[in-house]
């Protein structure tokens, strides 16, 4: 009797530059195509990419396993930087499409680090004169 299922994820883009996780626990992606044996039942399948320094790209779906059988989903890495991945059961293509929350975070920390030095910038002029 067969007890577990399989999840297969089928990479768009740099494979290698690809972290996946189900559940929490990490899985090794070699090559365009991870398969993770898996019990029955409900299952979060996390995506995202990693330049070494920061990650981007980040996807999840809920999938459900069956005994026996084999759940496909398709990770389609983001262009650049600032993108974002798809996660799903049919293949798409990478995108171009901006991902609004890093555009956020990273023009944020810019307005941050202007003011900041700014503010040293005045401070150092009135300890100064």
């Amino acid at each position: 009797m067969i007890s577990t299922g399989r999840v297969r994820v089928v990479v768009a883009g740099r494979a290698s530059m690809v972290r996946l996780r189900v559940d929490g626990q990490p899985y090794p992606v070699a090559g365009e195509t991870t398969l993770v044996d898996l019990s029955p039942g409900r299952h979060r399948v996390d995506v995202e990419s990693s330049d070494g320094t920061t990650t981007y790209g980040e996807a999840t779906s809920e999938v459900d396993v069956h005994p026996g059988q084999q759940v496909d989903l398709h990770y389609a890495q983001p262009r650049w930087l600032w993108g974002r991945g798809h996660l799903g059961p049919a293949p798409t293509t990478r995108s171009w499409a901006p991902d609004w929350r890093h555009i956020a975070i990273g023009c944020g920390g810019a307005v941050a680090l202007i003011c900041c030095c700014g503010s040293a910038g005045v401070l150092w002029e009135r300890l100064a004169g």
